[in-house]
């Protein structure tokens, strides 16, 4: 059990405004183990996401004579009730079953100004999201040197605001192959394929994405010292497409940009420790979370 106070204070001399709220947020996780072949938990939450900061400006933003957008100082963070169920088969294999329900979304809902011609923007608390996602994980070994992981889900996802007369339902598989090859002298390549289906975000439809990457590690100094070199979706086909459902219009939009990136780095350790003997809850629904919550 774990309780947080939320507190900001902004604008004290402009607007004298202040927002706070006190989130009591338990959780619980219950294992089984039987021998080295199966191991299982269920696993309980209640988290928060605090607004970003720029979110409470209450100054309005003009980005051009007929589009004005304004914070709202009265934000208060999203809540977000978690129960996971997972499966684990000779500490390899895994099955998962998550569920998310959120309150509190931030939503941005824009309006019409008839005597101005303004439309104007601005965040505010409102809808339920619930999301269930259902995952399985399978590594394989081609042969020493050469391993692969491949995960494949798929998610059910709605959200409505009945205030705003708003509701959006998706499904949508996404596949996640890995291949991991030993090259020489402590040299590896690594080969990412990602592929997510069309989802929603709250009251915003995306379409499917396709992502192909790739990374070389370098081990030096008996591999205390490593140098990789990556090249970030190779086929330059990440984007951005996207419907947006309102009260009285849907607004349609796209961006394309060259995401095609290579990139170089270094990483030294200094000391280095055994691995933790455990089972760690899968991160690819983090990372695809992260992803469409920017």
């Amino acid at each position: 059990m774990r309780t947080e106070w939320t507190f900001n204070a902004f604008g004290a001399r402009d607007y004298g405004l202040h927002n706070q709220a006190v989130s009591v947020l338990p959780n619980m996780k219950i294992t089984y183990q039987n021998g080295q072949k199966h191991y299982a938990y269920l696993y309980f939450t209640h988290k928060i996401r605090r607004p970003a900061y720029y979110l409470y400006n209450p100054a309005e933003q003009v980005s051009d004579r007929l589009n004005v957008y304004k914070g709202n100082p009265g934000l208060r963070p999203v809540d977000i009730w978690r129960g996971q169920a997972v499966y684990f088969f000779r500490r390899r294999y895994a099955v998962m079953l998550r569920y998310n329900y959120n309150t509190n979304n931030i939503l941005n809902v824009t309006t019409y100004d008839e005597d101005t011609g303004r439309t104007r923007t601005r965040p505010i608390n409102t809808g339920i999201q619930h999301h269930w996602i259902f995952l399985v994980n399978f590594p394989f070994k081609i042969r020493n040197g050469w391993t692969t992981q491949t995960k494949f889900y798929y998610s059910y996802k709605t959200f409505s605001a009945p205030e705003l007369n708003s509701a959006v339902i998706s499904y949508y598989p996404g596949i996640s192959h890995i291949q991991r090859i030993d090259l020489f002298r402590g040299a590896s390549l690594e080969i990412d394929l990602n592929y997510t289906g069309k989802y929603n975000y709250l009251n915003r439809v995306y379409e499917p994405v396709f992502v192909a990457s790739s990374y070389v590690y370098f081990g030096l100094m008996h591999n205390r010292l490593k140098a990789f070199l990556n090249f970030y979706d190779i086929f330059n086909t990440q984007q951005t497409q996207y419907i947006t459902y309102l009260p009285d219009r849907t607004i349609q939009g796209y961006s394309k940009y060259n995401s095609r990136t290579i990139g170089i780095g270094l990483r030294y350790i200094f000391r280095k420790f055994d691995e933790p003997d455990e089972y760690t809850p899968d991160t690819l629904l983090e990372q695809e979370k992260n992803r469409i919550q920017k």
